[in-house]
């Protein structure tokens, strides 16, 4: 069962839904020496976006992902659309040289454009509005489950 214990549905059930993707723990990045979260929005080139490129590319990516040692402080890397760009990486930093090689890194994969934008986050500023978690999610979940049932 999940510690949560107003989820009523076991491990089980939500395996099989392929709901349950994995387990996570949110340490608190602060306390363990990160001092930036970085949002980066990226653009793909557009000749590599199409059918087959775009399928050696993601499954390059997969492998290396794989990989624990590769890019460890990377979050998570998606395609999508706003803002201009087509895809998206969070990743945390020691300090602002370690995001400045990330960005040097980033740079060097051809199917990159050399746009690239970055949000940073400092996780040392002592205003917090709604660091990562996923509670609220959890108390969403319960809510449209409980809407659902009022129908």
């Amino acid at each position: 069962m999940f510690l949560n214990p107003q989820f009523q549905e076991s491990e089980a059930d939500w395996r099989k839904k392929a709901t349950l993707g994995e387990y996570t723990v949110l340490p608190n990045l602060r306390k363990l020496g990160y001092e930036i979260v970085a949002t980066t929005f990226v653009k793909f080139k557009e000749e590599d976006l199409s059918g087959e490129e775009a399928d050696k590319f993601r499954k390059r990516a997969e492998e290396r992902f794989k990989d624990e040692s590769f890019a460890p402080n990377v979050a998570m890397f998606e395609r999508g659309m706003g803002l201009g760009y087509t895809g998206i990486i969070v990743s945390y930093h020691e300090n602002y040289a370690s995001f400045s090689e990330f960005l040097r890194m980033i740079k060097q994969y051809p199917v990159l454009s050399p746009d690239i934008n970055s949000f940073l986050s400092d996780l040392n500023d002592r205003v917090h509005y709604r660091s990562l978690g996923f509670a609220p999610l959890s108390h969403h979940i319960l809510t449209l489950k409980k809407e659902k049932k009022s129908e």
